[in-house]
């Protein structure tokens, strides 16, 4: 009897319910007659219920405030066959909206209900309250991989709503989606983004130029943009490697090809011309003769097989060039002490004057000094002085006064005075400038004949000469002959 009781009440709940749903503005009680509470939990069964009256329900039973966009409409069926607890219940409410194409969006203490095309551009950022439905923006770093290239091989598996957005600067990836979804993308994102267990590599070179080599596998790409798939390649010339980074496997692959590339040329060999721009080749042959016998043989020691016995180095004067036959080792060391040699030397110009002078201009030849200071021009007085040498001969004379500077004493030519106040002299802050001077040159002499002004240009650290003169023949002996012999 207690048990057909029961049913007949549940029986009469369903239709309170479904008559309730037909009327759209009622939606509190059509929620209550919708939600039975039962200890332990809550049940939810709605039959074509307008999604208003699930939301009423929800908001009792969670305790939680939402604001409804207005075009969140529609009816909805909601069947529970046992307790839930209000967790559970929201849910159960985040999947109805989900099915029905609404979202709710938290922000702050309240719960926005919008269409789902809408709602990605509020969803919060951070962690989310736990709902699996609900929708979040996420941050995440990438260590390893390009964010790009992440994008690239998630697109597939997320759905069309999720949003995926690379930012390469910072390397990280913005993902807006479900949280289930959020979480499951980046567990993908933890097992895709994995160091390789040996980044960069380092191939050493015997025979092939590490430039070439990567020149030439560069070419084999599309792009070549020197990006071999995911592998990295660049050439180290200073020890003639190459460096490969990237996937173990294509390493691999790559190092394969490097290994054919790099092999040595018929009869081990290589035929190089270096052309010269400012040094000798003809002198260079010697250094250079010196230099690779230090390469192939050290301190007299025999040399590598098929090394010394091959190598050479010749001289083209007439394009100043060199030949040099080595094995690539041998040549590289050559050719950069080639270009340490072949450089620009510094010119020097050498000039002479020749001249017919008179011993009293002689004497006379030499500099006259006057000097002011700065306080003469603003008229407040200062410092002059000068220098005056007359005569041509005796104390007077420069060259006098060279041989003996006591005679300064009684000179009338040198003098220094002061004018407009006092002076301290040397050993005050009071600058004596404007140093004048006056050279009495040949060209200004009337009496002095210029010969000749010869002049060269030589290299730095070469030895040059000039010679000024003319080749005048002249008899310096005759012989004759005729009947009888006859010479001098």
């Amino acid at each position: 009897m207690i048990a057909k009781f029961t049913a007949s009440i549940s029986f009469l709940c369903l239709l309170s319910a479904s008559a309730l749903a037909q009327q759209p503005a009622a939606y509190a009680p059509q929620a209550m007659n919708a939600m039975t509470p039962i200890a332990g939990g809550h049940t939810l069964n709605l039959r074509d219920a307008e999604i208003g009256s699930l939301i009423a329900t929800v908001s009792e039973i969670t305790g939680r405030n939402f604001i409804v966009d207005p075009r969140v409409t529609g009816k909805v069926n909601v069947i529970s066959n046992r307790p839930m607890t209000p967790d559970e219940v929201y849910d159960v409410f985040l999947s109805v909206l989900r099915v029905n194409g609404f979202a709710a969006v938290q922000a702050g203490n309240m719960t926005k209900i919008v269409p789902e095309a809408l709602a990605q551009q509020d969803a919060p950022a951070g962690p989310d309250d736990g709902a699996a439905d609900a929708l979040v923006t996420r941050i995440v770093t990438v260590n390893h991989l390009s964010p790009a290239e992440l994008v690239t091989l998630l697109r597939p598996l997320v759905p069309q709503s999720a949003q995926l957005l690379p930012h390469p600067t910072s390397s990280t990836l913005l993902i807006a989606d479900r949280a289930a979804n959020v979480e499951r993308i980046e567990k993908l994102i933890r097992r895709l983004d994995q160091a390789s267990a040996s980044d960069v590599e380092v191939i050493p070179l015997q025979h092939a130029n590490a430039s070439e080599v990567v020149r030439t596998l560069t070419l084999l790409q599309p792009n070549g943009a020197g990006d071999i798939g995911v592998n990295k390649i660049a050439a180290d010339e200073r020890t003639n490697s190459v460096l490969l980074a990237g996937d173990r496997a294509r390493r691999l692959r790559m190092k394969a090809l490097i290994t054919h590339l790099d092999t040595p040329l018929a009869g081990n060999d290589a035929l190089q011309v270096i052309y010269l721009r400012y040094a000798n080749a003809e002198q260079l042959v010697p250094i250079l003769e010196t230099a690779m016998a230090g390469m192939t043989g050290e301190s007299g020691a025999p040399a590598a097989e098929g090394q010394a016995s091959r190598s050479a180095i010749q001289a083209h004067a007439e394009t100043n060039s060199l030949i040099i036959s080595a094995p690539p080792a041998v040549f590289r060391g050559l050719k950069e002490v080639v270009r340490q040699l072949d450089i620009r030397r510094a010119q020097v110009l050498i000039e002479a004057l020749i001249a017919d002078v008179s011993d009293s201009t002689a004497k006379e030849i030499g500099i006259q000094w006057q000097n002011t200071s700065n306080s003469l021009e603003s008229g407040s007085g200062g410092v002059f002085g000068g220098t005056n040498f007359p005569g041509t001969s005796g104390t007077n004379g420069i060259v006098g006064l060279s041989s003996d500077p006591t005679g300064l004493a009684q000179l009338g030519g040198l003098n220094l005075g002061y004018v407009g106040g006092t002076v301290t002299l040397p050993g005050t802050d009071v600058p004596i400038l404007q140093i004048g001077a006056l050279a009495r040159a040949l060209g200004s002499d009337n009496t002095s004949n210029v010969l000749s002004t010869p002049s060269t240009m030589t290299l730095d650290h070469q030895e040059a000469s000039l010679s000024v003169g003319q080749e005048v023949p002249f008899i310096t002996g005759q012989y004759s002959t005729n009947a009888s012999t006859t010479g001098s």
